[in-house]
């Protein structure tokens, strides 16, 4: 609410962790999940409503980004106001995420958001994609019980590097 400037609080929900195959989807799977998706952009929209003051409106918007093709659709582009005051990425496949993204036009576009003053949050896997570095497997018989062991846990890119490179 903060980050506000113009008395309208945009925000971008972002389901780059929801498909299941970050290159293709059957038309039957991405309604679903866009129909998932959207139910928790109203969840975020009433979030914000619940906070903001009685002179702020809130302007959720979801981005239809499910795999890698969507990241080059200039409509999907164009989701990024200039006055873009956050950007929640949602839970799922954070590897996915990452496939459906990484080195894209809209990638950049998030970073250059973020470079504007946008926040960036998110739950699960969509926190995930923002640390340094993010666990996306185990070696061998280790699992979540061994992450902290070096050399256990298998760690990739996220969209933070980009971000953080670009400052």
């Amino acid at each position: 609410m903060q980050r506000d400037t113009n008395g309208i609080v945009d925000l971008l929900v972002i389901p780059i962790t929801y498909g299941t195959d970050a290159y293709s989807t059957t038309n039957g799977e991405r309604q679903k999940n866009l129909t998932l998706a959207d139910y928790r952009r109203s969840q975020v929209e009433a979030a914000c409503n619940a906070v903001k003051s009685p002179s702020q409106t809130c302007r959720v918007v979801l981005a239809p980004i499910l795999i890698r093709s969507d990241a080059y659709l200039q409509s999907n582009l164009d989701l990024f106001v200039p006055d873009l005051d956050g950007m929640y990425i949602l839970g799922g496949d954070q590897t996915i995420a990452m496939r459906v993204v990484a080195s894209t036009p809209f990638e950049e576009r998030m970073a250059n958001a973020y470079h504007l003053g946008a926040v960036v949050s998110g739950n699960s896997a969509g926190a995930a994609v923002q640390s340094r570095n993010m666990i996306n497997g185990y070696v061998g018989n280790n699992g979540p019980e061994n992450g902290f062991q070096q050399g256990a846990s298998i760690c990739g890119p996220t969209m933070a590097q980009p971000m953080i490179r670009a400052a």
